[in-house]
């Protein structure tokens, strides 16, 4: 037989089943030898040497994920599934990759025409390979003998990632990382590290939720020819989400997928159609875990038996990597006898840190259900923070109902498999907002404050030149206004093109949110088309905050107007803190996600003008917490209504008491700008700050008042029925400030000033809930702090200077005192503080063990630099 007998194809498949000797054949004369592949390549099809010496035809076929024989009359390949012995040019029969072909469904079957995974639930034959997946999977759990946990590693507490890889993979060739799909961090790590991962040997990368039977003959025509098929793109899109063309960000499947081609990293997936359709609410997350750890661990073992070359990883849910209860579905990683790491998304702290996860006990049942190491991984704030992308149109109406997700405390029994999921993720980054921007504010310790200019400019200047004067010498400016007032949207709307001739590049809009409107705000500025659900969106807004549907002041307009004059808008809040203006005290966590997106993007594209719309109370001070202004240095401007009158009147801004997320507030800021409209202002709440405090015994609210040259400490106190305040008399002897004798507060410490004593309140927990100007004198001299940082009584730093090291302490009446640490003639560390019960006696070995002791006796607390966005 020689090479031109070969026969062209004229059947589709023989029946299967066949034995391999069924389609050996002796080699024809004149076929090429074999190439680096093993293949003997003749009339572009591929032949493969037998142990007998004979020869087949082979075809991949990517429901089997493995090549299989081919009948040279037949299209597609039916015979056994082979792979290629290490080290030689012999392929021999794979068992167990051919067991998976019952579970697969065939190629070019209708049901595996791209499109979301739920579509092809009720495919017939779809249903009979999940049934049979299943019983297989059951019945091998059952009798399986799991092989040893491996040893988990040791690593240094500040390991970073090239030794975290080299580490993990000294005594194994692959890994297992466990991620919540709605997360990211697990794929930053990946996408991060694919070089270093490849450098280590690194050759395949095993991901979920992608198919055999369905994405593998796409995943490999990308990995061979660089080559996306329409149907993997469109596959790609649901998995990453597909939001008003919002690009899907470097922590993305495509992205992903990609990084891993660059750097020669196969990418095989480790599901089959039948394995991740599941559409049962109830008891489908346990089917799924079972049937896809199964189907995995199978998969990796018929990848590896037919020869697959290098180290590996696999990319899976954190149930399927752990193991799934109560029924103990074992975890990939315990089937495969490897490390499992759980990822986590973190916002503070180290890039990557890898922590051991403690043993359980050998007779507990859920030994079999935990990961071996957590990874923690430092996100971006949005990622960290932000609705992901395949859950914004689940949640985009929702989050703006308040009868919706804001107030509801339970769901439907047919919302659970998939709205239960979504909410909780929610709720998950709402939580982690509101910890990162408390965090944020306990540790913020200076407030860049601008000296406004605008006052020097005549009493009767216009609305332009006000403006003009308030941009010289800064790039910001923090517009406040009251809510249900047009005052400053007229302001912008009758000023744009004074803004546009200062070169105001960016207009900043509380109550548009990032995440969900951020992506029609920029496609309406590149294309000027606006989408009907957005402008409903807008209206519906409007509505909420009471300007009316058609006004000439909407948000719509103000959108228009800014893009006719160049200037671009940008979303200043997000679902997360969006949703906490239904709560109480929204103040920190807007005011902090503000100030994060305004310094983001001022980095991003470099320092450029920009103007910021907020509701006034977050403009200034609130309760000690800075406003935005304060945060980024600039001046603020309030806007008030004040009937129709000839020009603007300009003054320094008193303040005043506003009803704001369900309690008063005390707002001022630098300015007050008064506007003319053709209606009279509304009514306000009563103008006394004393309205500001809360109950003593529910929060420790306090005011300080001026009577005559007395100065009082007002704290509001319940009775039954009745509003009671408590008025404390501020002591001031040798010029001093104290409490009487007898008050708790600050057990009598004496402070340099008024101010210094209203710090040390705060240090203690108490909240001011105003600061009424006037009332507390500006030192002549400003304050020296050569330590801002140690904000609160009783923190403390070590630092070095010319003469050794030192130990830097704020006390309790805000001055900084400096204890040397000295050494004795043993090279032990010791320092004499004889209130702290310290002396050259109390010896320790080195500034960590000082650092602890300090902690543990003293009740002091270190001070550590921030790694918060």
């Amino acid at each position: 037989m020689t090479i031109s007998s070969i026969a062209s194809a004229v059947a589709n498949r023989l029946p299967s089943g066949r034995p391999l000797s069924a389609y050996a054949r002796p080699a024809p004369k004149g076929l090429p030898p074999p190439d680096s592949d093993g293949f003997r390549v003749a009339q572009q099809r591929r032949f493969v040497n037998l142990d007998d010496g004979q020869i087949v035809m082979v075809r991949y076929d990517e429901s089997a994920a493995a090549y299989r024989v081919q009948a040279r009359e037949e299209h597609l390949p039916s015979g056994p599934a082979l792979y290629r012995v290490e080290g030689s040019d012999i392929w021999r029969e794979s068992g167990i990759a051919g067991a998976l072909r019952q579970y697969q469904l065939p190629a070019r079957s209708s049901a595996t025409e791209g499109g979301h995974p739920e579509q092809i639930t009720s495919h017939h034959p779809l249903l009979q390979y999940r049934s049979r997946l299943l019983n297989d999977a059951e019945s091998y759990f059952k009798d399986h003998k799991m092989p040893d946990r491996p040893p988990v590693p040791k690593l240094h507490p500040e390991a970073n990632e090239r030794v975290l890889i080299e580490t993990l993979y000294r005594h194994s060739e692959g890994l297992i990382i466990g991620e919540n799909h709605a997360a990211s961090g697990a794929r930053l790590f990946l996408v991060t590290n694919m070089a270093t991962l490849a450098e280590h040997g690194v050759r395949t990368l095993y991901v979920e939720r992608l198919r055999t039977d369905v994405e593998q003959v796409h995943l490999d025509t990308l990995h061979n020819t660089g080559i996306l098929s329409s149907s993997l793109d469109s596959y790609l899109r649901i998995l990453d989400g597909d939001y008003a063309h919002a690009a899907p960000g470097a922590c993305s499947y495509y992205n992903l997928i990609s990084t891993a081609r660059a750097q020669g990293i196969r990418v095989q997936a480790l599901d089959c159609a039948a394995s991740y359709s599941h559409g049962v609410p109830h008891d489908g997350m346990f089917n799924r875990a079972t049937a896809l750890s199964y189907h995995a661990h199978r998969l990796i073992e018929a990848d590896r038996s037919s020869g697959r070359q290098g180290r590996w990883l696999a990319l899976v849910n954190i149930h399927h990597a752990t193991g799934y209860a109560p029924k103990t579905t074992p975890g990939l990683n315990r089937l495969q006898g490897v490390v499992g790491l759980e990822a986590e998304d973190v916002m503070s702290g180290p890039a990557m840190r890898a922590i051991p996860v403690p043993p359980l006990n050998a007779d507990d049942p859920m030994r079999l259900v935990r990961s071996d190491l957590k990874l923690s991984v430092k996100v971006p704030w949005r990622e960290a923070l932000e609705i992901p992308l395949q859950y914004r149109n689940a949640l985009q109406v929702r989050i703006r109902s308040p009868e919706e997700i804001v107030r509801r405390t339970h769901f439907g029994i047919d919302e659970r498999a998939t709205d239960e999921m979504i909410i909780d993720d929610f709720l998950r980054r709402e939580e982690r907002l509101n910890g990162t921007s408390e965090r944020f504010f306990r540790r913020h310790y200076a407030s860049r404050h601008a000296n406004p200019r605008a006052l020097q400019s005549p009493a009767d200047s216009s609305e332009s030149r006000v403006l003009e004067s308030l941009y010289e010498g800064h790039d910001g400016l923090v517009l406040g206004t009251e809510p249900g007032s047009i005052t400053a949207r007229k302001l912008l709307l009758d000023n744009m093109q004074t803004l546009a001739t200062l070169k105001v590049e960016k207009l900043y809009v509380q109550n548009l949110l990032t995440d969900l409107d951020q992506p029609f705000i920029d496609d309406f500025y590149a294309t000027g088309i606006m989408p009907k659900a957005f402008e409903t969106t807008l209206a519906a807004e409007d509505s909420r905050q009471a300007l009316g549907l058609t006004n000439e002041y909407s948000l719509q307009r103000l959108l228009i107007s800014a893009r006719e004059h160049g200037i671009k808008v940008q979303a200043l809040d997000m679902a997360a803190s969006y949703r906490k203006q239904q709560q109480k005290h929204n103040v920190p966590t807007f005011n902090y996600i503000a100030h994060t997106i305004i310094d983001n993007d001022q980095q991003h594209h470099g320092a450029h003008k920009w103007l910021a719309l907020v509701l006034d109370v977050h403009a200034g001070n609130v309760r000690g917490v800075p406003g935005i202004a304060q945060l980024q240095g600039v001046s603020s401007l309030r806007t008030v209504a004040i009937g129709p009158q000839t020009s603007p009147k300009l003054d320094r801004d008193p303040g005043y008491v506003g009803r704001f997320y369900d309690r008063n507030e005390y707002v001022r800021t630098d300015l007050v700008l008064e506007v003319n409209t053709d209606s009279a202002p509304g009514q306000r709440v009563a103008q006394d700050p004393r309205s500001c405090l809360d109950w003593r015994e529910v929060e420790s609210s306090f005011l300080v008042e001026r009577q005559g040259d007395k100065f009082i400490l007002v704290q509001k106190s319940y009775r039954l029925d009745e509003e009671h305040y408590v008025e404390t008399p501020i002591e001031v002897h040798d010029g001093k400030y104290s409490l009487p004798q007898g008050v708790t507060l600050l057990n009598g410490v004496q402070y340099h000033s008024l101010a210094d004593l209203v710090w040390g309140l705060k240090g203690a927990g108490y909240v001011q809930a105003a600061e009424i100007p006037g009332v507390i004198p500006i030192p002549t001299t400003p304050r020296l702090d050569t330590h801002p940082q140690l904000n609160r009584p009783g923190m403390f730093l070590f630092d070095e200077t010319a003469n050794g090291p030192v130990l830097i302490n704020r006390s309790r009446d805000r001055s900084l005192t400096v204890t040397p640490i000295r050494r004795n003639p043993a090279g032990k560390l010791y320092i004499n503080h004889a209130r702290w019960g310290y002396d050259e006696t109390r010896l320790f070995d080195s500034q960590d063990n000082l650092n602890r002791d300090l902690i543990q006796y003293v009740s002091l607390t270190p001070y550590s630099a921030s790694f918060d966005f």
